[in-house]
């Protein structure tokens, strides 16, 4: 198993700096727009555990996994461990852990 890890991390590797020979650097609006995209990516995906488990909808989720990666704190439940299961307070516990 370690074998093949190591051989997709290498290949992986040898891959990306082959690619980076013939590459331009980013440019500034480039950078900021993967940045953008990024970070609306992670949070969606963090959202999703908030609709299917919470049956919250997708506008109250967004705003919880927001509020988790980017450590803000705030939330839309008014009584917290009574709404959410176990898992669901341990996901929202990891965003904000994540978040910094």
């Amino acid at each position: 198993m370690r074998g093949i890890s190591l051989g997709a991390c290498s290949g992986r590797g040898a891959w990306l700096r082959r690619r980076r020979a013939n590459s331009r650097p980013l440019r500034r609006h480039e950078a900021l727009v993967a940045v953008a995209a990024t970070w609306l990516v992670i949070i969606l995906l963090g959202a999703l555990p908030f609709i299917f488990d919470a049956k919250i909808g997708l506008s109250d989720a967004f705003f919880e996994s927001t509020s988790g990666f980017t450590t803000t704190g705030a939330t839309i439940l008014p009584a917290i461990e009574s709404e959410l299961s176990y898992p669901l307070l341990c996901w929202r516990q990891m965003t904000h852990w994540l978040g910094g």
